[in-house]
This record gives C-alpha cells, structure tokens and sequence, in this order.
C-alpha cells in the first residue's frame, strides 16, 4: 500500500513544528541567558562527529530542520525557549556528512535503540566517549551515542514505537489490544508518546474509541495543541454511524459534482493514483470483476483518484482503459479526504450501499483476496 506521495499526514505535525520554533529560535536570542523550568536543553559530546552544523528535526524526517546548531570537537549546545504551540514530540539530529545532502550523517541512540528521542523541557544530555559508527554505501555516517531519557522517552521506551496499532479486524484480539492501550494510558496519563501513537494509528480507532482514550490523559495533554490537532481530526471524520460524508470530485471533462450522486446502487469505490504501482497492478483485476459486478449484478464500480497532478491521471486513464466512472479530488478537497474517508494510503477499496453507509473496507492490493472481499462484500449489501 502506497502513503500519499509526498504528503504523510504526519506532515502537519512538521509544518505545524516548524511554524512553533521560528517563535522559538526568536525567544531563544532574546532570552538566551536566562533559564527556565520550561527550557529545552541539549548538550551534546560525541567523539567523531564532524565540526560544522548539527540539525534537529523531528525523527525519520531528517530533511526537514527545524533548528541548527554549530559542532566543534564533538561538542554542540542547543537552548530552546518554546512558545505556547510547543508539545513534546519524537527528535532525531542529523549532520551533513558530506556537501551532499544525500548523505546526511544521523546519530542513533543507544537508550532509545532508535534515531530519536522526546523533545520535552529540561535538560538531555547526548555523549559517546569511544567512537562508534557505521558508513553505510551512500556513504553518509551514522553515529552511536548515549542518551539520558527524559519522563516522555521513557515512556517510550517502555511501551516502544508501534504501541497503539491494534487493527481494524473486529475480533477478540483488537478487543484486547485495545484494553491494554487503555490500561496504558490509565497508567501514564502524561505521556504524549502514548497520545501521539493513538494519533498515528487514528485509523485503527472509531471515533468514540479516541475520545474515550483521550479523555483517559492528564489536563495538561487534553489542553495541549496535541489534542486540538486530534479534536479538528474527528471534527473533519466521518461519523462511524453515519452516511460517508460530502466529497466533491471532478470528472474527466473537468465538471465537479458531489460524489454521493453515484450511490444510486450499491458500489465499490475504487481510491487510486497513477503513480501508485500496486494501483496500477490492480485494475487489471477489477476489470475482471467489472464484467461481474455492472455487467451480471446490480453493483457499480466508481474510481475516485488522488493525483495532483491532473495531466498524469489523465494519461494513466488513456492507458487503462477502464470502462466504468472515473473521477479526481477536487483541489479543495485534497487535504481533507484522508481524514474525511479515514484512510491513510492506497489503494482502498469501499463498498458502499444505496443510502452512503460503508459496508466494508479493504486496504492495499492483494489478488488473493480481492475477490473474495468482494463477493463477501456484496452479499453484506443484499442482506
């Protein structure tokens, strides 16, 4: 299954970051002799790191800095003064091992046995006496360093990232799976870690599970921007009990109209792009169930695309051929489908009944098992 290219939804969390520390680089210079208990410190001493720039960015999203600082002899210092957006969130540092950006050197945390750690207030101190390192065949560096883990990275370290995927099979084991986040969260309610993995995996998770699971996290979590970033997510979602929501699409003509015009019968909605290869991989095979479906039942089929690029989708249909509707997100749109149809790559298969309820899902593509869901799908519909 493909994430949307370009566009991980983590993104705006970025973005959102990236706004919060030109505030904070900005307190940082006014204030940079003074100390307070809501300060971010990080001292570093790393044998054989580069002189020249160090970078913080938020971790696995190595080009995109959100601070700097200058090495000398492996030592570097950051002081951090956040502004009233900031909330703990997962870091990595990052250093160019070389002029090309290609080959960002990164330095991995023994503690975290990760190249992150939580960026909260108070001080963190990074260090590694003996040099140790690994060069990888781009030839960019990684470095291994010490790292003394705030009240958030250990939480983290506990629980360890992929903490809140439970699935979204209906069955005994996502019941337990989410017992034990609840249990978690009853037993650190101040952990952002935990909250921000709920976030991560929104998709697992109906909306009332959210919110019962953020109700569970301290005051300081439920007031946080966190939680509003969480609250405008499940604002802009679909009602689980409820007909899928508006979505306004365009044609291949360039008209726009409402998508729920199509659910004059039952149908399978198809998300794609032209430049998602399973996507592609699969319309082969749905031209075969087309034929089933339109051709021998009552069923539709509707393609709905989230290219941006208008005149690739436009190329990728003179190539496929596909003889049912095809339409494009409207730009307005764009953003907000993900959240709206909460789902978070493609393909995605919906199959969708005459009244706009969703009567099953299936993600990514797997041959195997594509007819099956639809058949069962559409015996869920004749029911």
């Amino acid at each position: 299954m493909k994430n949307r290219k370009g566009r991980d939804r983590k993104n705006n969390r970025v973005f959102n970051t990236t706004k919060t520390f030109i505030g904070i680089l900005f307190a940082s210079v006014i204030s940079c002799n003074t100390s307070t208990n809501k300060e971010i410190v990080i001292q570093g001493s790393v044998k054989g790191l580069p002189d020249g720039k160090i970078y913080l960015t938020e971790a696995h999203r190595f080009r995109f800095p959100l601070d700097s600082t200058t090495v000398k002899d492996g030592k570097f210092e950051f002081r951090i003064v956040p502004d009233s957006n900031f909330y703990p969130f997962f870091a990595g540092l990052t250093f160019p091992d070389s002029l090309s950006w290609s080959k960002l050197g990164t330095i991995t945390f023994k503690s975290t046995n990760c190249s992150g750690f939580y960026l909260e207030p108070g001080k963190t101190m990074i260090s590694s006496d003996n040099l140790d390192s690994i060069r990888l065949p781009n030839g960019a560096v990684i470095i291994k360093a010490d790292v003394t883990l705030g009240k958030q990275s250990r939480i983290m370290v506990q629980e360890r990232i992929g903490f809140g995927a439970i699935g979204r099979k209906q069955d005994s084991v996502r019941q337990k799976r989410f017992s034990f986040v609840k249990n978690e969260i009853k037993k650190h309610p101040q952990s952002y870690f935990l909250i921000e993995s709920i976030y991560d995996f929104r998709t697992h998770y109906s909306k009332n599970e959210i919110k019962e699971l953020l109700e569970l996290a301290s005051t300081e979590i439920r007031h946080s921007p966190l939680a509003k970033k969480i609250d405008n997510y499940l604002r802009i979602r679909g009602d689980d009990d409820k007909p899928l929501p508006s979505l306004v699409v365009v044609d291949e003509t360039g008209n726009a109209q409402q998508l729920q015009r199509e659910w004059t019968r039952p149908t399978l909605l198809v998300f794609w792009a032209s430049w998602c290869k399973p996507c592609r991989a699969e319309i082969p095979h749905l031209k075969i169930l087309y034929k089933e479906l339109v051709e021998k039942t009552y069923m539709n089929i509707v393609s709905v695309s989230i290219d941006e690029n208008i005149s690739e989708w436009q190329k990728a249909l003179k190539e496929e051929k596909m003889p049912w509707k095809q339409y494009v997100i409207d730009d307005k749109e764009r953003d907000a489908v993900w959240d709206k149809y909460n789902f978070e790559g493609v393909p995605l298969m919906l199959v969708v009944d005459v009244a706009g309820f969703e009567k099953s899902r299936h993600f990514g593509f797997d041959s195997t098992n594509l007819n099956s869901f639809v058949t069962k799908a559409a015996s869920l519909i004749s029911k």
